[in-house]
C-alpha cells in the first residue's frame, strides 16, 4: 500500500522525501521485525502476485515480515541465464527496461538521474 501510494498517487512526491529518511527507515524496520507484522505476509503475496512455491520456506515458517522480506528461494526457482545478452533480476521488485540503450541519455533511478557510463561505472560498457 506504502508503495502505492508513493509512486501512484499524486502527492507521492511528499511521501518518498519522508520514507527515503533515516528516522523513518529504522521505525518501519522495527516495526516490520515484530512478531504481530506476520499478518502482513499473505496480502504480499497475494498483491504481488508472488509464487510461494518458489520460497524455500513456507509463508507460515517466517516469524515476521522482515523475515519473510529476505527470504530465500528455491535454487530451481530463478535459474541464471549464462547469455550475456540477457539480464536477470534474482529479486522481486520494479524493474524498467530499455529495448535499445544506444536512445536513452540517461535512466533514474531511486530519485536520482544517471548517465549511462555513471550507472555502469564505464564508458566501454555504455
Amino acid at each position: 500500500r506504502w508503495l502505492r501510494l508513493a509512486y501512484d498517487c499524486p502527492g507521492g512526491t511528499i511521501l518518498r522525501h519522508i520514507i527515503k529518511r533515516p528516522f523513518f527507515s529504522r521505525w518501519y524496520g522495527r516495526r516490520m521485525a515484530r512478531p504481530s507484522s506476520r499478518k502482513l505476509i499473505a496480502p504480499f503475496i497475494a498483491d504481488y502476485g508472488l509464487d510461494p512455491a518458489e520460497f524455500a520456506d513456507s509463508p507460515d515458517a517466517f516469524s515476521s515480515f522482515n523475515d519473510f522480506f529476505t527470504r530465500r528461494l528455491r535454487p530451481e526457482a530463478r535459474p541464471l541465464d549464462p547469455s550475456p545478452d540477457h539480464v536477470v533480476f534474482p529479486c522481486d521488485g520494479r524493474h524498467l527496461g530499455f529495448p535499445n540503450l544506444s536512445e536513452i541519455d540517461a535512466v533514474f533511478v531511486k530519485g536520482q538521474h544517471f548517465d549511462l557510463p555513471a550507472l555502469l561505472g564505464s564508458t566501454e560498457l555504455a
